[in-house]
């Protein structure tokens, strides 16, 4: 899967991927049309974590100040405190 030509970001000092829920999301359909089987939902998810820390580490490694946003939701802890919290599927 590839987001842009790293080449093309050279002009660039900052960056801002907005919003990593739906590049997740994404993510997550890619694998679901490499592994369309539901036995293999263990799979899908591995290729989801790997297709995220790729994307991390490429990002990581630009030498550019990166920017990083997410949808948020609010959860409750087993001691019913709440916080604010990244929604990422």
């Amino acid at each position: 899967m590839h987001f842009f030509k790293l080449k093309e970001l050279s002009n660039y000092d900052n960056i801002c991927v907005d919003s990593l829920s739906d590049l997740v999301a994404l993510f997550i359909e890619a694998a679901k049309q490499k592994f369309p089987d539901a036995r293999n939902t263990q799979q899908m998810w591995g290729e989801v974590r790997e297709m995220i820390l790729r994307f991390v580490r490429l990002v990581r490694d630009l030498d550019k100040n990166i920017v990083v946003l997410c949808l948020e939701k609010l959860v409750q802890d087993d001691m019913a405190r709440m916080s604010y919290q990244p929604d990422i599927p």
